[in-house]
């Protein structure tokens, strides 16, 4: 049985990883749409790569080897550093490459163009490497600590505004690496047929290789060299553009941004402008558009970037590492009165993100304070009005979780019974004299009158398992002996927006917890974020207990603070509110807007 033991721990941290990816994206001045690529898709991958390297240490002991491949501008320099600052965070030793590092020297370069073909000055294209260094390398890497390692030789870096190497390099490490990632713009790319070699691809081609020298002698290098190199590859990603007009387009942003960095004015004069850039790229184009067409259907994993940098969608090719985790999602934990529902019980106003969230299957669950006679009718409606199966509910502030279990639910109960409430409670009013009224002692009636449910629903509330709201008419002084008297018995005393309700220690937090790992145990294949919504005090353990805790104003009692590492707070009140906070979520996570 494979041990996924890292796995299933890092699953439970979804709050940190969203908080980790926000702090990159600020550290690397990245725009805010970054977050929801990296939610979406660069996250999954990253906990994929951490069993899949743990997996290939016990098995073969040896280094698990990851491929980018993007062509210029698509964010692969990007993705590995996220990558690799994930993987350290869940404990890893990791190590990045990229071919460009091992461009050959600007001497070596000169003198393969005086031999072979003039155009093999300009870096970049396959011929253009030093592979028997690059192999060496990945080699020396891939080996655990006490195998022989060559104690010579270090990583190139390679400064391109200089079009050379830096004079040193960077010694290999001493550790074992559980990961090393390798990514370039020609990472893992497979020759062309002969013929297809004949036909120029563009006015470099047709004027400086109009016999095709050049073009062949790159074909023949990626035949057998490099071939070799992409050999050692676990793992292929590839992050497609969408055509090469938009490459070209993101490689003149990059020069820019290039020369904002530059601080010496030597190295500035050496960054491209606009005409220089022009025929710099027509070295590579032959190859990456074989790539944009060839490559979706070799690559392991293969991101579908859109014009704007996004990510569109994302495909899996059947290989020897299968994806653990696939998606990112949400799981929506939310109560009911003045927060899904308004005064009228309608959750109209929430429609869009109720349809939104049905589209993308994530999961809503009804956290309320209500009876579970009472609420399984509401979620049967809605769930037929927007096509969603059953999901979980959790009655009378978490006394009671029901388990959709096919067309009927496992209830399970985790609290005091309510007799053992209502004797506590009742035996201290007799006693003391206190001046309540609870649910078990009205009629269906003053229930209705006192809720403005009607007489039907109120009924229901009466039907109680583990829960008894009260209303207190008595002093403060009184009240606060009361709850301490309940308190040593064992029993919460929880302020809700109209009642205050009698529970055991169970409540709507331990619930949502609860439902946190039903999902991580049931829906393997996902990494859950819990998004937790709620307006009056009842709710505050739960909302701090959530990965994202949004706040729902409510006039009928004071305003508090929450603590959830991530926090929404609206400024609309009930399902208006809910619909904001929903959208908001869409937005930052999924690009989705509506």
């Amino acid at each position: 049985m494979k041990d996924q033991s890292k796995l299933d721990s890092e699953r439970k941290k979804a709050s940190s990883h969203l908080a980790f990816i926000k702090k990159f994206i600020k550290k690397n001045e990245l725009p805010s749409s970054f977050l929801s690529t990296a939610w979406q898709y660069y996250l999954p991958l990253s906990l994929n790569l951490l069993q899949w390297s743990q997996e290939k240490k016990t098995q073969q002991k040896k280094s698990f080897v990851l491929g980018i491949n993007g062509a210029q501008g698509t964010g692969k320099s990007t993705l590995a550093d996220l990558l690799k600052e994930l993987l350290q965070e869940y404990g890893l030793n990791v190590i990045t490459l990229s071919i460009d590092d091992f461009y050959l020297t600007k001497k070596e370069r000169d003198e393969l163009a005086d031999s072979i073909h003039p155009l093999l000055k300009t870096r970049g294209v396959p011929g253009t490497h030093d592979l028997q260094l690059a192999k060496q390398i990945l080699d020396s890497l891939t080996a655990l600590p006490d195998d022989e390692k060559i104690s010579n030789i270090q990583i190139p870096r390679f400064n391109k505004a200089i079009d050379d190497r830096f004079p040193d390099g960077d010694d290999l490490p001493d550790q074992f690496i559980d990961v090393i990632i390798l990514e370039g713009w020609c990472i893992g790319a497979e020759p062309q047929a002969i013929e297809h070699l004949e036909k120029h691809v563009n006015e470099l081609e047709q004027l400086e290789d109009p016999e095709g020298h050049w073009r062949h002698y790159i074909n023949e290098q990626l035949t057998e060299d490099y071939q070799a190199l992409f050999s050692k590859l676990d793992y292929l990603a590839m992050l497609k553009a969408p055509n090469f007009e938009r490459i070209h387009l993101w490689r003149s942003q990059q020069e820019e941004r290039l020369l904002k960095q530059q601080t010496d004015p030597s190295a500035s004069s050496q960054i491209m402008n606009s005409s220089q850039l022009k025929r710099f790229i027509m070295h590579y184009e032959r190859l990456t558009r074989w790539m944009l067409e060839d490559m979706p259907q070799k690559s392991d994993l293969t991101f579908y970037l859109n014009e704007n940098h996004g990510i569109d969608t994302q495909s899996y090719k059947e290989s020897n590492w299968p994806p653990y985790i696939s998606k990112s999602k949400l799981i929506v934990v939310t109560d009911l009165d003045a927060s899904l529902l308004d005064e009228n019980y309608s959750w109209a106003a929430a429609n869009q993100s109720l349809e939104q969230l049905s589209k993308v299957s994530f999961p809503v669950i009804f956290n309320s304070s209500k009876t579970l006679v009472e609420m399984i009718p509401l979620a049967e409606q809605i769930q037929q009005q927007f096509k969603t199966p059953p999901t979980p509910i959790v009655a009378e502030n978490g006394g009671i979780i029901a388990y959709p279990d096919h067309e009927n639910y496992k209830i399970s109960v985790s609290s005091i019974d309510l007799k053992s409430i209502l004797e506590l409670a009742h035996n201290l009013r007799q006693k003391h004299n206190y001046k309540f009224t609870g649910f078990s002692d009205m009629t269906a009636e003053e229930i209705s009158s006192a809720t403005g449910l009607k007489p039907q629903s109120a009924n229901l509330a009466k039907q109680r398992n583990s829960t008894e709201p009260i209303l207190w008419y008595d002093s403060f002084e009184n009240f606060t002996e009361f709850k301490a008297s309940l308190e040593d018995h064992g029993v919460r005393v929880i302020r809700g927006g109209q009642f205050i309700h009698l529970m055991g220690q169970a409540d709507k937090a331990d619930a949502l917890e609860s439902l946190r790992s039903h999902y991580i145990k049931t829906q393997t294949s996902d990494h859950w974020l819990v998004v937790a919504l709620g307006d009056s005090p009842n709710d505050q353990t739960m909302l701090n207990k959530a990965d994202i805790g949004a706040l729902i104003p409510n006039k009928k009692h004071a305003a508090f603070e929450i603590s959830a590492p991530h926090t929404i707070k609206c400024t609309e009140s009930g399902p208006t509110a809910w619909q904001q906070a929903i959208k908001e979520l869409f937005l930052s996570l999924y690009g989705i807007q509506f």
